[in-house]
């Protein structure tokens, strides 16, 4: 009987999807919102600061998972949580600020790995190339835009990876003034490696 029902166990293991394919949120079939997009542009604008330098950016949203930050004490993020269960892809013929590369995270993300600084440097490539090359095929990723009721206070999150020791991320609060979104004084959580 033991072995029957560890048969079974395994025949439903082996049957059943992976964790991470249930996992995966559902992309939208939608566009992105104008509000959604006005603030990926002022962001990417104020993240790029006036560099010429390509930017790969994932093709593809990814959730926004809000943190018990204090940066978002007083910001009722809107209910329907759809920022945490559903992504976006990037329209290409969507005007964006900057040099920006649209691109497959999954394809940028094997290019991140071949290119990785520390890899490069164990190696015996000089730091300063091997740096350069991790930029330079880094991945850009931001995150779906959560929402207040009133949409006055928007949150996101970003991340930047270029090898296993080297990117930086934050969430980010922005706030609608005169009818353009702005960056708040909001300090929010903040990543380094």
């Amino acid at each position: 009987m033991n072995r029957n029902r560890i048969l079974a166990f395994l025949i439903l293991l082996v049957a059943s999807p992976s964790l991470s394919e249930l996992k995966k949120p559902a992309i939208s079939q939608s566009p992105m919102e104008r509000d959604q997009l006005a603030i990926y542009r002022t962001f990417l604008g104020s993240y790029n600061n006036g560099s010429t330098v390509r930017l790969n950016l994932s093709n593809l949203t990814s959730t926004f998972a809000p943190s018990d930050d204090d940066c978002l004490k007083g910001v009722e993020l809107e209910a329907d949580g759809r920022y945490n269960s559903m992504v976006h892809r990037f329209d290409p013929r969507t005007a964006l600020p900057g040099n920006i590369h649209l691109v497959d995270p999954e394809q940028q993300g094997e290019a991140v790995q071949q290119n990785d600084p520390g890899q490069e440097i164990r190696q015996g490539k000089d730091v300063n190339s091997a740096v350069e090359a991790g930029f330079s095929a880094g991945l850009l990723t931001l995150s779906e835009v959560a929402f207040d009721k009133s949409h006055r206070y928007a949150a996101m999150s970003f991340s930047f990876v270029c090898g296993g020791l080297c990117g930086h991320g934050s969430t980010i609060v922005f706030e609608k003034k005169k009818g353009k979104w702005k960056e708040s004084k909001r300090h929010c959580s903040v990543w380094m490696s």
